[in-house]
């Protein structure tokens, strides 16, 4: 784990050095910063050598499950890398983001592969000889390796875990930018949105901060910040399409042409793709942080929210 950790640290330092010389512009790229990348990079070499682990223990074939599994999950991770794209991001920079999840790939499939290699283990003879010397088959004990099923529901899961990590628990996010208003979303960890949004227009990214408080009834309280319009709104729908229905419509009535918003981090997601379907200006995404054990509590409803939706309420 170690060897995999340090040679992924130091293969992305190497290429976002060589990408900020060879395009620079992009320097001060948000992404390209080491606190950025080194936290990412860890989390998922750490779920790589993990699963190592279990592929060896379940799998017959555990380099050959192991390696689709790295480009299964090497090819969901782009996602967030399109996505960045479709909104705009520099073109430069997305793409040293994709060769920084490749070269990472490669660097931890071959440390764990042959720095933590297969041990044989009880149950599983190598060679042994029947009937005067003739050589048998080798027994095989592991589970995947005799039921082809079981290698489909590992996949299924990997890329279920995978799109779950870059959805919801590390969505893609921005840098905070200059805008017309803030839209502050309801929701948990609601102490941590509402300051997020409050600095960031004491900061003076928007002279205009809407901050919704729920459903009727909720005595979240309206924030105050000096030189800047606040306006708080209850939402009566009492969900995000709701939010960003408001929104929308106090846009129109203003002129307003670009929004930011401050989502919890699991509603990241679905807040910008409701967003993008009820406003047609710039769009920039700023969640509030939370602690991981929070983040994966809220997975299931976000899965549900998500997938409402993408495929059930396409409209605004």
């Amino acid at each position: 784990m170690v060897v995999a950790i340090a040679g992924s640290l130091l293969i992305d330092a190497l290429l976002v050095s060589f990408g900020t010389a060879a395009f620079p512009s992009t320097r001060g790229y948000a992404h390209f910063q080491f606190s950025d990348y080194a936290t990412l990079t860890v989390i998922g070499v750490v779920i790589a050598c993990v699963a190592w682990a279990v592929v060896t223990r379940i799998s017959s074939s555990p380099r050959w499950l192991f390696l689709r599994l790295a480009i299964v999950v090497t090819l969901v991770l782009y996602i967030p890398d399109l996505w960045l794209l479709a909104r705009g991001q520099p073109a430069e920079a997305v793409a040293v983001l994709m060769t920084m999840h490749l070269a990472v790939a490669v660097v931890t499939y071959n440390a764990v592969v042959h720095v933590a290699p297969v041990r044989p283990r009880a149950g599983r003879v190598e060679n042994s000889t029947v009937d005067g010397g003739v050589t048998a088959a080798t027994r095989k004990t592991h589970l995947v390796g005799r039921h082809p099923l079981l290698t489909g529901i590992v996949l299924v899961v990997a890329v279920f875990l995978a799109l779950t990590a870059v959805l919801f628990v590390w969505p893609a996010t921005d840098s905070p930018q200059r805008v017309d208003a803030i839209l502050s979303l309801n929701g948990s960890n609601e102490a941590g949105r509402e300051a997020v949004a409050v600095s960031l227009a004491e900061k003076g990214y928007a002279h205009v901060l809407l901050f919704s408080r729920g459903g009727g009834g909720n005595d979240t309280p309206c924030p105050k910040v000096p030189g800047v319009v606040v306006v708080c709104f209850d939402d009566l729908a009492n969900n995000t399409r709701g939010e960003a229905q408001f929104a929308a419509r106090y846009a129109k009535q203003h002129h307003l042409t670009s929004l930011m918003i401050v989502p919890g981090r699991p509603q990241t997601s679905r807040a910008h793709l409701l967003m993008e379907r009820c406003f047609s200006g710039k769009i920039v995404v700023v969640p509030a942080s939370a602690p991981l054990l929070d983040s994966s509590d809220n997975v299931l409803h976000e899965w549900g929210g998500f997938l409402d939706t993408l495929l059930v309420q396409r409209g605004c």
